[in-house]
């Protein structure tokens, strides 16, 4: 991949607010393609979603969500996040977590849960790490007490 594909897609991320209706210029990228593509982007999803409704710190939050709704959703973010070449059409991440009252520790608890999905579904901790890294500025709107 060049430098500039790079810094491109760095900076539509970065312009789409992380939640914006924006898809990335590229309809490839290693980090899509590395989290396992779309099968398997679905697959640790489903099993993170499942994990957040069982997590005792994160049940209430996600006791009335829809969750074939929410997984959908989460499924096309991670595909535009990380090039797959989707265009995420949700809210944007403040508008969707006003009035939750999310903590640092709901924040987190949600992380490592995902961690542990995607570790179930066989992707490479690199590859973790990386889609981590794209979510964690994500934390500024959404963690609000």
């Amino acid at each position: 991949m060049s430098v500039r594909s790079v810094i491109t897609s760095i900076l539509l991320i970065a312009v789409s607010g992380f939640g914006a209706q924006v898809a990335l210029a590229q309809t490839t990228h290693p980090l899509y393609a590395d989290l396992g593509g779309e099968a398997k982007v679905t697959a640790f999803i489903k099993d993170a979603v499942a994990l957040w409704e069982k997590n005792p710190v994160l049940a209430e939050a996600f006791q009335s969500a829809d969750s074939e709704r929410l997984q959908g959703q989460l499924v096309q973010q991670v595909c535009s996040l990380s090039g797959g070449g989707c265009t995420y059409k949700g809210r944007d991440m403040k508008s969707v977590h006003a009035g939750m009252d999310v903590t640092t520790a709901q924040f987190n608890a949600l992380a490592e849960d995902l961690q542990t999905a995607m570790a179930k579904n066989a992707v490479p901790f690199g590859a973790q790490n990386r889609l981590i890294a794209l979510l964690a500025p994500m934390k500024r709107v959404i963690v609000t007490k």
